[in-house]
């Protein structure tokens, strides 16, 4: 279950990479080659972009992680509600169908 969700988290993770990727190379103006990059300007321009934008992915990614496990969580926390629940009613049986609770045999 948790698996899904790990899966999930990495394919939102490559999309926001690829997404920084593009940006970064249009800030850098690439060309194939990092020879454009002189002007100090395009320098500052692209490490502020590169701050900015390695911010906000760790904030988003980070929170998405953390919605992630938080709902896995809770969706077995459910689950194990369920399994108290079940293992109560067939205590309940076997003591209705024997007539003695167990450790108490006479």
């Amino acid at each position: 279950m948790a698996t899904k969700e790990f899966v999930d988290f990495l394919i939102m993770f490559f999309i926001i990479m690829l997404a920084f990727s593009g940006s970064f190379a249009m800030a850098l103006r690439l060309d194939g080659t990092l020879a454009s990059t002189n002007n100090i300007r395009t320098r500052w321009y692209a490490t502020i972009l590169f701050l900015a934008f390695l911010f906000v992915c760790m904030v988003m990614l980070m929170n998405i992680l953390i919605a992630q496990l938080s709902d896995t969580y809770e969706s077995m926390r459910r689950n194990a509600q369920l399994e108290v629940y079940l293992n109560r009613a067939w205590i309940v049986s076997r003591v209705e169908v024997n007539g003695v609770p167990f450790g108490c045999q006479v």
